[in-house]
């Protein structure tokens, strides 16, 4: 049994943008979200501080909606994202500050602050490049990666993974038994 250095943070690597859900991947981050807490792991989920990272640029210059879910510490909307597809210049620059933003903070986060990756990979992860970045970033600098594999995990990236499993179930089961 290992111990865990005091209040380890393990970051929640999954589909977003693409997520099956239609709520950017919330349903299951919420759902381990206690065990792991109460295996004494500081949680850090990426659908709640999303929009955090917009905060600082100029509330004018975003939709209007949100601006209001920023203030209340809620979810971007999923729209947001489609501004990659704008032929207007100024949306599409719009769009790459803000993702810009969102990787460089997420993969600082990995890099700098986290000692675990729990990992969902899926349909929707296959879809998006986030997930495939922090798994790399976590290998690189020796961060354990716990996944759950419910696609096919591309070859390059099995030397990273530490730990595969095949449920959620089954990934909490090993941490519990891991970790207690």
């Amino acid at each position: 049994m290992k111990r865990l250095p005091k209040k380890p943070k393990i970051y929640l690597a999954g589909a977003m943008e693409k997520a099956d859900d239609g709520e950017l991947g919330t349903k299951w981050r919420d759902l381990i979200t206690p065990t792991l807490e109460n295996l004494g792991f500081e949680v850090w989920n990426p659908v709640e501080f999303e929009a955090d990272q917009l905060r600082g640029l100029h509330p004018n210059r975003l939709p209007k909606e949100a601006t209001d879910l920023i203030t209340e510490k809620k979810f971007i909307p999923k729209h947001w994202h489609d501004l990659k597809r704008a032929k207007e210049s100024n949306l599409y620059n719009r769009f790459l500050k803000y993702m810009r933003r969102i990787r460089e903070y997420d993969l600082g986060l990995v890099e700098h602050k986290m000692d675990y990756l729990f990992v969902l990979w899926d349909e929707g992860t296959l879809k998006g490049a986030g997930t495939h970045a922090e798994i790399e970033m976590a290998h690189k600098v020796n961060i354990p990666v716990y996944c759950v594999t419910k696609a096919e995990l591309p070859a390059w990236l099995h030397p990273a993974v530490d730990e595969k499993f095949s449920s959620i179930e089954e990934a909490l089961l090993f941490l519990s038994k891991e970790f207690s």
